[in-house]
């Protein structure tokens, strides 16, 4: 059985990814909210919907008979994903119930310290100390890696 691909996404990054689908057997179908994506130019198939449209999208993969799903890094492409492959029963790496912990900062430093992993932690301010000593303002050079460039200006610590 052909490998039915559905990506979400058609800008330049996922053109590289229908290529190579293409490249091994895959019939690749690109979908998102963007008419002029340049990886629409070489799937098979493309349809212009928000990606936000699980509804919409889960019928464009049962009409397409898509049997895989893939997108790219956005935390909200993956959040679709997960939920379009959920409504369309097409196999996926992760289910709509494991969302949280890859969405919510709180469940996942949960997650992590329950793992045992350390985990940064908020602060609204510092505990007994005055406003005033909080901030400290002072001239300090920033560096830009790749311009090698020290650039003044002000800049806040918060001690």
């Amino acid at each position: 059985m052909q490998k039915r691909l559905m990506i979400l996404g058609t800008l330049f990054e996922m053109t590289d990814l229908v290529k190579k689908a293409k490249a091994r057997g895959c019939y690749t179908v690109v979908c998102d909210g963007n008419a002029d994506g340049p990886a629409r130019a070489w799937a098979d198939r493309g349809y212009v919907a928000d990606v936000r449209d699980v509804d919409r999208i889960a019928e464009i993969c049962r009409k397409e008979k898509i049997n895989a799903i893939i997108t790219s890094f956005s935390d909200i492409m993956f959040e679709m994903m997960v939920r379009i492959a959920d409504r369309a029963g097409i196999p996926c790496y992760a289910k709509p119930e494991m969302l949280p912990a890859y969405r919510d900062k709180q469940v996942t430093k949960k997650i992590c310290r329950e793992l045992g992993l350390h985990v940064p932690e908020f602060r609204s301010g510092c505990a007994g100390r005055k406003p005033a000593d909080r901030k400290q303002t002072r001239d300090l050079p920033a560096q830009n890696p790749g311009m090698r460039a020290r650039i003044p200006g002000k800049y806040i610590l918060l001690l």
